[in-house]
């Protein structure tokens, strides 16, 4: 059975996100579950990413860059990342997404309490630092047994949870 110390490898493809990207990583790197895997694939940005990615990895000894010879597109980025993941689950954000700190905690319980393969997190967007357009996320675990949803709403105030999915290995 799951627990805390499960380890869960976050991909992350990246592409033109010199902007934005720190904002995001960070958000992973201060999770409060943390026995986290961080996959950052560059996946040939034209941009300064691949260099923030070498930066950040500097920081924290739980982040792994690839950097692709040849630009494949986001599904090609995340497969590169499944190939090296080591977790007993699979976490993916997009380069532009950032997430509340306890969103792979939230995630990592629902797995566990309802002993499920796969939870999706819906996402909440944000208009600035400051301001939720949605005062609510719902997330959902899915069990492969069953046909239908069991819906777990979270009433969650000012914080992005960012959208992704989980994967037992």
């Amino acid at each position: 059975m799951s627990n805390m110390e499960d380890l869960i490898s976050v991909i992350v493809p990246v592409y033109g996100a010199e902007s934005y990207l720190e904002k995001c990583i960070r958000s992973i790197m201060n999770q409060t579950y943390r026995n986290l895997e961080i996959i950052l694939v560059d996946d040939k940005s034209p941009d300064g990413s691949g260099e923030l990615c070498d930066q950040l990895a500097k920081e924290d000894e739980r982040i792994i860059v690839i950097h692709r010879e040849t630009n494949g597109g986001i599904s090609a980025a995340r497969n590169t990342g499944i190939d090296i993941a080591k977790g007993a689950y699979i976490g993916f954000s997009d380069c532009d997404d950032y997430m509340h700190a306890r969103n792979f905690e939230i995630l990592h319980r629902l797995l566990v309490e309802h002993q499920v393969d796969i939870v999706v997190a819906d996402y909440l967007e944000i208009e600035d630092d400051d301001n939720a357009l949605f005062e609510f996320a719902h997330m959902q675990s899915l069990h492969p047994d069953d046909h239908y949803r069991h819906p777990q709403f979270l009433n969650i105030h000012k914080m992005d949870v960012s959208p992704l999915v989980i994967l037992l290995l």
